[in-house]
């Protein structure tokens, strides 16, 4: 993929990331007002759990495209693309 593409799925998985951290803090607040550990509500816990897979999915999203666009150097002589 060209840079052109390169800046456009960088920008979507930044975009992604700011939202699903948006989410998850949104969902730790509702299960601090459902009761917290004590006797919060367990989807809400789960849900807590599913938005860090998400945040950590976007994570290591954004490291692939930065592993990917390195240069070619001696030992990847054709670059990094399909790191």
């Amino acid at each position: 993929m060209g840079t052109d593409g390169s800046k456009h799925s960088t920008r979507s998985v930044i975009s992604a990331l700011v939202g699903n951290t948006l989410v998850l803090f949104a969902k730790i607040l509702a299960f601090g007002l459902t009761g917290g550990l004590g006797a919060g509500s367990s989807a809400m816990f789960a849900e807590i759990w599913h938005s860090v897979g998400d945040v950590s999915s976007q994570a290591f999203l954004l490291l692939g495209i930065h592993r990917a666009n390195k240069k070619p150097d001696e030992t990847f002589a054709l670059g990094y693309g399909k790191e």
